[in-house]
């Protein structure tokens, strides 16, 4: 069955604030910021969260580091675009280590920096 893609505002995201910031461990500015709940499983290991939104008859799992870039800078992530870690850690949230990119700039990058 094909992954249902759904576009996320922040009335979706808000009442999950405080549910995902108890799964970031926050370091200093330059330091990686671990998500320390489930990861995705795929061999880059992302983090995953769980929700529940109105109108949907069963959780959404979102990948955690897009939610990074909403609760700690105010960018939801759109549907056709990609996040690139520029730290080349998968679990990291630090939104300064985050990088959006539209899908056909994937294709150029040879930084060996992990997307999803």
């Amino acid at each position: 069955m094909p992954m249902k893609t759904i576009k996320l505002t922040r009335w979706d995201l808000e009442p999950w604030r405080a549910r995902y910031m108890e799964r970031v461990r926050v370091g200093g500015p330059d330091a990686c910021w671990p998500w320390t709940a489930g990861k995705r499983l795929s061999r880059y290991k992302y983090g995953s969260f769980h929700l529940t939104l109105a109108g949907e008859r069963r959780d959404v799992t979102v990948l955690a580091h897009r939610l990074a870039l909403y609760y700690f800078g105010g960018r939801i992530v759109d549907v056709d675009e990609d996040v690139t870690h520029l730290c080349a850690n998968p679990s990291c949230q630090n939104p300064a280590h985050l990088v959006i990119v539209k899908e056909k700039q994937l294709c150029k990058s040879s930084s060996g920096a992990t997307t999803s």
